[in-house]
């Protein structure tokens, strides 16, 4: 009889719970972005009905989007479709910033284009990574970023207003720099096919290491 081998657990251990803290960091970023007008449009001169069609926008093209998440993510690894996600959050926060009903309504595609894809792709990506018996708590977790990106806008995005309202949107963008880096990152070092636990969590640092001592000297 064969003694089994021992495993190497830094080696075979999968990624399952930093892929679930950047899969709801992600949905939270989203959560975020369509939160922001409700609070910053009246600020910069908007009204209730060119708020209310960037939640009519960004609802619709999620549903259009959504229908083709799965297909993405499975197309291109969902680790690729939430960098389109975070692309698309910088580009909405962007046109928002620039004030305008057009703008904003451009801004609810953008922010529509990540809304609908999001969670197929985190769903495809936790999926390979959770037992069966782990999914249900997993994936309710993860859930918790639409939550979790409410709140953060309740709090934060008031006191911004008072500030300057478009320092909001940019806000968000940057965010979502870092989130766009990270998911970078996580493809270049990592690869979203078969990555390690180890692999993972080094390419997650990676854009942190270069975004916060910025966020730092900007915040003095």
């Amino acid at each position: 009889m064969i003694a089994p081998q021992p495993v190497n657990a830094s080696v075979s251990m999968p990624p399952l719970w930093p892929a679930l803290a950047a899969m709801t960091a992600l949905q939270a970023l989203v959560s975020l972005a369509q939160f922001s007008p409700g609070v910053l449009a009246p600020k910069i001169g908007l009204g209730v009905a060119e708020v209310g069609l960037f939640t009519t926008t960004f609802c619709a093209v999620g549903m259009a989007t959504s229908l083709y998440g799965g297909q993405l993510a499975r197309q291109f690894g969902p680790c690729r479709v939430a960098v389109l996600c975070a692309v698309a959050v910088i580009c909405g926060m962007a046109a928002a910033s620039i004030g305008g009903g057009l703008a904003l309504l451009i801004s609810g595609v953008f922010i529509g284009m990540a809304f609908g894809p999001e969670t197929p792709a985190s769903s495809t990506l936790l999926s390979k990574l959770a037992a069966p018996s782990q999914r249900p708590l997993i994936f309710s977790i993860r859930q918790t970023g639409n939550q979790i990106g409410a709140m953060v806008g309740s709090v934060a995005l008031p006191l911004v207003a008072l500030w300057k309202p478009e320092a909001g949107f940019w806000l968000i963008a940057a965010i979502g720099i870092l989130a766009l880096l990270a998911s970078a990152a996580v493809i270049a070092f990592a690869g979203d096919r078969n990555p390690t636990y180890h692999s993972f969590v080094s390419a997650i640092g990676i854009p942190l290491t270069l975004v916060l001592p910025m966020i730092a000297i900007l915040m003095k």
